[in-house]
C-alpha cells in the first residue's frame, strides 16, 4: 500500500514539473514522458510510449560528442550537457539535459533524462554573438584606431588600424597594457586622465603626438569614453583615434604663412591699406604708417576716412574703389601728382577681398614709381640705341630661353635662316639644326646650362626654311640674372658656307693629288720593276737565240723563240693594262654606254680566253640568258670580263670549272648582277681587303705558277664604278671565289 501511494506521489510530481522528464530502457525505447515534454515536442504520451528515443534526434551534434555520452552512461555515471533536438513540427530546440542510469529491482537498466529548454537563452546568445561580430566587422573596416581596455590599461580588443600603427599583430597586443606602448611619464598622466572619466562626464577629446612603428611622430585625436564602472572598481574604456597629422601640419603651415605674410606686409616699401565699404581704413602696414607720420604727423590712421588721410587723392580713384566693391574686379591704375613743385608717379592696385561671393573689403596698394619711371625712360632710350646696333649688325644674333626656344632674333639672323622673326619665336633651335649636328649641339648647350662650361664655340649646320643646309660659326654665352642664375642664352652666328666649300674643295684636291701620287708611284714602280724584268728576259733570250742560230742548233733555237714569244706576249699584256689604267686615271677613256646583249659580250670575252683555259683544261660555262640586255660601254665591259675571267682561270685547279651567270638577289632595283665563280684556291679576308688598292694589292702565283701585275682588278673597279655599279667578292680558301659586279638594266 505504501509503495503504491509513493509511486502515485512520484508520478504526480513528475507530471507537475516544469522540467521535461523522459525515461527509456537500455535499448532507448521510451517508457515514460511527462506532460512538459509532450507539450514542448507536440506528441501525446500514447504516441511516445514504446517509441525509439531517436525520434527527437536532429542529427546536428558531432559524432564524437554523442559517443562521449554513450561511454559515460555505459560506465554507470550521470551525464550533464547540452543537446539539440527536433519537435514534431521540425523546429529545433536546445536542452540542458542530465541523464542518469538506474538499475531496477529486477536488474534492468533504465535511463532517466531531466531536460530544461534553453532555446531562448541560446538564441539570445547567438544574437549577441552575431551583433558582436557585426560590430567588430564594422570597426575593422573603419580607418580609425579602436581599442578597449580595463582600468589597468590591459587591452581586450584592438582593430587592425591600431595594430598596424604599432606594426604588431592583434594577438601581440590583446592582454597587454596600453601603457607599455607610450613613454612612462606620459603613461602616468594618461592613467590619471582616464580615472577622471565618470558616468556624469564619460567622454573626453584630446590630441597626443605618438610615434608609430616606422618611427614617425603622428598627431592623433583620441575620443576616450568610459563604457562602464561597477561598485568593485572594475572599469572598461573605449578609445577611438583619428590621425590628424596632416591637419595639424596644415594649421602650423597656415600659422607660419600668416606670420610670414604679416612680416612681408610690414617689410614692403609699398603703402598697403585695407578699406571697408565706406572707405574707412581698417588695416595699414608700416610703410603706410611711415608715410602718414611724414605727411600727417601721426601713425594713427586706422579707423579714419581715406580722404582725410590722403586729401590729394583724385575723385576718379575714389570712384574706382567704389566700383570694385560692385564688380569684384581688380584694377591697376597710374597717377601723377605735383607735390611741393616736384612731379611724382604712382602705381595703384585695387584688389577686392571676396568672401561668399561678396566683396567685404578692398586692398589699396600704392607704390611710388617716380625713380622707376625715370630709370625706364633712360633704359628705353639706351635700349633703342642698342636695338639699332643689334639690328644693323652683320652677324646673326639670337636669344634663347633655358628650353632652347627663340625669344629674339635680329634681321641678319632672319636673312641667314630664311625664317621671319615671327616664325622663329617660340621655335626650338634644334628644329633648324642639321640632324647630324643635333646631338653635339644638345651636349654643349646642356653643359652650358649646367654651368659645366662658361661658353662654347663650334661650327655646325643649320637648315634654311627653303631646305638648304649651310655652315655657321656659332659662339654661345649665358645671360645671368642678379642671383647669378642663367635666364637666357645668346648665340652669335656667322655664315661660313663659302669657307667650308673651299675647305672641301681643297680636301678633294689633296685627296686627288695623293691618289695621283700613288698612281704615279705605282706606274713608275711597274715600269722600273715589272717591265724591266721582261725586257731583260727578252734580251737574254735574243742573245741565246743568236748564239744558237750561229751554232745551227735548231732545237735550242726553237725553244728560245717560244720563250721570246711568251715574254713578248706577257710584256704586251702588261703594257696594255698600264695604258688602259693610265687613260682611266687621266680621264682620257670616256664612258659610252649602249644597249648590249650580255650573253654575246661574255661569249666574245671567252673567245679571247679560250686558249688559256684549254691549256689548263678549265671548263667555262656561260649561263647568262640569251635575252638579258644591259646598258654598258662595250670596251670597258670587255676589259672587266677579261680581267676577272683571267683571274678565275689563273687560280682554278687543272680540269676545274668556271660559271658565269646573272642574279637579281640582293641587287638594287634597276641593276643586274653578273657573277664569275671559280672553285680554285680562294683567298683569305686580308688579301681581299687589298685587291682594289693601288700599291697595296697582293699578287700571288696561279695554280700553274702564272704571274700577275696587280693592276687588273684595280682597272675592273674603275670601270664598274664608271657604269654606276658595285663589285663584291666572296671567297674562302680552298673552295674558290665569286666576283659579282652590277650593270644597269635598260
Amino acid at each position: 500500500m505504501m509503495n503504491a501511494s509513493l509511486n502515485a506521489i512520484l508520478a504526480s510530481s513528475l507530471e507537475q514539473m516544469e522540467h521535461m522528464v523522459l525515461i527509456t530502457d537500455s535499448k532507448g525505447i521510451i517508457v515514460y514522458a511527462n506532460t512538459s515534454l509532450c507539450n514542448l515536442y507536440g506528441y501525446t504520451k500514447e504516441a511516445l510510449i514504446g517509441t525509439d528515443s531517436n525520434l527527437f534526434s536532429a542529427d546536428l551534434l558531432p559524432q564524437e560528442y554523442v559517443e562521449s555520452i554513450r561511454i559515460t552512461l555505459s560506465e554507470g555515471k550521470s551525464w550533464t550537457g547540452e543537446l539539440i533536438n527536433r519537435t514534431r513540427t521540425g523546429a529545433l530546440r536546445w536542452e540542458k539535459t542530465t541523464i542518469t542510469p538506474i538499475e531496477t529491482t529486477n536488474g534492468a537498466i533504465l535511463y532517466i533524462a531531466v531536460k530544461e529548454d534553453i532555446s531562448f537563452a541560446k538564441q539570445k546568445e547567438e544574437k549577441k554573438k552575431i551583433t558582436g561580430n557585426l560590430y567588430e566587422s564594422i570597426v575593422e573596416l573603419m580607418p580609425l584606431m579602436v581599442l578597449r581596455f580595463n582600468e589597468k590599461g590591459v587591452l581586450s580588443f584592438v582593430n587592425k588600424s591600431y595594430a598596424a600603427f604599432y606594426g604588431k599583430g592583434k594577438d601581440e597586443l590583446i592582454g597587454h597594457s596600453i601603457y607599455d606602448l607610450i613613454d612612462k611619464n606620459k603613461a602616468k598622466k594618461a592613467k590619471a586622465d582616464f580615472a577622471k572619466l565618470t558616468h556624469e562626464a564619460p567622454i573626453r577629446d584630446v590630441v597626443h603626438i605618438i610615434t608609430n612603428a616606422k618611427g614617425d611622430a603622428r598627431w592623433i585625436r583620441w575620443i576616450d569614453r568610459l563604457l562602464y564602472a561597477d561598485e568593485t572598481g572594475s572599469k572598461e574604456y573605449q578609445s577611438v583615434g583619428l590621425d590628424v597629422t596632416e591637419v595639424k601640419q596644415a594649421e602650423i603651415q597656415l600659422q607660419i604663412a600668416q606670420e610670414k605674410y604679416s612680416t612681408t606686409l610690414n617689410r614692403m616699401s609699398d603703402m598697403i591699406l585695407l578699406l571697408n565699404k565706406d572707405l574707412t581704413i581698417i588695416l595699414s602696414n608700416e610703410s603706410a604708417k611711415k608715410w602718414s607720420k611724414t605727411a600727417l604727423g601721426t601713425t594713427d590712421i586706422e579707423g579714419k576716412y581715406l580722404h582725410n588721410v590722403i586729401p590729394s587723392m583724385p575723385n576718379w580713384i575714389t570712384k574706382m574703389l567704389r566700383k570694385a566693391f560692385v564688380t569684384g574686379e581688380t584694377y591697376v591704375l597710374e597717377d601723377s601728382q605735383q607735390i611741393s613743385g616736384l612731379s611724382y608717379s604712382f602705381d595703384l592696385k585695387i584688389i577686392p577681398v571676396v568672401a561668399n561671393k561678396i566683396v567685404e573689403s578692398i586692398i589699396l596698394e600704392v607704390r611710388d614709381v617716380t625713380e622707376i619711371k625715370e630709370t625706364q625712360q633712360a633704359l628705353a632710350k639706351r635700349g633703342r640705341r642698342l636695338q639699332t646696333i643689334i639690328q644693323s649688325s652683320a652677324v646673326g644674333i639670337g636669344l634663347l630661353d633655358t628650353n632652347a626656344k627663340y625669344i629674339f632674333v635680329n634681321k641678319q639672323y632672319e636673312a641667314m635662316t630664311g625664317y621671319s622673326r615671327e616664325e622663329l619665336l617660340g621655335k626650338n633651335v634644334m628644329n633648324i639644326t642639321h640632324p647630324d649636328d643635333v646631338e653635339t649641339s644638345r651636349t654643349y648647350l646642356k653643359q652650358l646650362l649646367n654651368r659645366e662650361i662658361n661658353e662654347y664655340h663650334i661650327e655646325k649646320r643649320y637648315i634654311k626654311k627653303q631646305g638648304d643646309a649651310f655652315w655657321i660659326d656659332l659662339h654661345v654665352s649665358p645671360i645671368l640674372d642678379e642671383n647669378n642664375k642663367i635666364v637666357e642664352v645668346i648665340g652669335i652666328i656667322t655664315d661660313i658656307s663659302d669657307r667650308k666649300k673651299l675647305q672641301a674643295e681643297q680636301f678633294e684636291k689633296e685627296q686627288a693629288l695623293l691618289q695621283l701620287n700613288s698612281t704615279k708611284d705605282k706606274f713608275f714602280s711597274i715600269i722600273a720593276h715589272d717591265l724591266k724584268g721582261p725586257f731583260n728576259a727578252i734580251l737574254g733570250f735574243t742573245e741565246l737565240l743568236k748564239e744558237s742560230v750561229e751554232a745551227e742548233n735548231t732545237q735550242n733555237s726553237k725553244n728560245y723563240v717560244e720563250n721570246l714569244d711568251l715574254c713578248a706576249t706577257r710584256t704586251y699584256n702588261l703594257l696594255d693594262q698600264l695604258l688602259t689604267w693610265s687613260r682611266a686615271n687621266s680621264g682620257r677613256l670616256p664612258y659610252k654606254p649602249e644597249l648590249v646583249n650580255l650573253k654575246n659580250e661574255v661569249d666574245l670575252a671567252l673567245v679571247l680566253m679560250q686558249e688559256v683555259a684549254r691549256a689548263k683544261k678549265v671548263t667555262i660555262v656561260n649561263m647568262v640568258d640569251k635575252y638579258t640586255q644591259t646598258m654598258a660601254d662595250t670596251e670597258m665591259l670587255a676589259t672587266i670580263l677579261r680581267n676577272i675571267i683571267s683571274n678565275a682561270i689563273k687560280y682554278s685547279f687543272p680540269e676545274g670549272r668556271i660559271n658565269i651567270g646573272t642574279t637579281t638577289q640582293n641587287i638594287s632595283e634597276g641593276y643586274v648582277g653578273v657573277y664569275i665563280q671559280d672553285f680554285g684556291v680562294g683567298m683569305e679576308q686580308e688579301t681581299i681587303s687589298t685587291l682594289f688598292k693601288t700599291g697595296k694589292s697582293r699578287t700571288q702565283l696561279g695554280t700553274a705558277n702564272e704571274l700577275g701585275t696587280g693592276l687588273g682588278l684595280i682597272i675592273v673597279e674603275e670601270f664598274v664604278k664608271a657604269h654606276g655599279g658595285k663589285i663584291d667578292i666572296s671567297s674562302q680558301q680552298g673552295t674558290g671565289s665569286t666576283f659579282t659586279f652590277t650593270l644597269q638594266t635598260p
